[in-house]
Formats: C-alpha cells, sequence, structure tokens
C-alpha cells in the first residue's frame, strides 16, 4: 500500500477509498510508522496478524 502511495501520489486511505476523515488520518498515521519502521530497518510490531488482504480490508469495513 505505502509503496501504491508513493508511485500514485496519493495517500493510502485515498487509495482505499475511506470516506470517514478519522479512519483515513489514523490510516495515513499507521501507513507512515510502518514505512518509518521499514526504512530504519526495523520490524514493525502488529498487535493482529492478518491472514491476507482480504481480511485487512474487511477489519476496515472496505469491501473488496
Amino acid at each position: 500500500m505505502i509503496r501504491m502511495a508513493e508511485l500514485y501520489q496519493k495517500r493510502p486511505s485515498e487509495i482505499l477509498g475511506l470516506a470517514d476523515e478519522y479512519t483515513a488520518y489514523c490510516f495515513d498515521e499507521a501507513c507512515a510508522y510502518i514505512a518509518l519502521m521499514e526504512k530504519s530497518g526495523e520490524a514493525p510490531r502488529y498487535r493482529e496478524q492478518a491472514v491476507g488482504f482480504s481480511q485487512f480490508y474487511q477489519r476496515l469495513g472496505v469491501n473488496r
């Protein structure tokens, strides 16, 4: 997602089409955290592991 956002010059929440402003902000912040961790050579820490993108989108409430 982060690489797509960079490629298309859009926020990750815009690519997913998140309409709620607060949810979009939180999602963008989470993506920024992951990107910064990866760039510093650290592994991001997650509270829950998603099985795949479909489960990830389902948790966000996005129908894909």
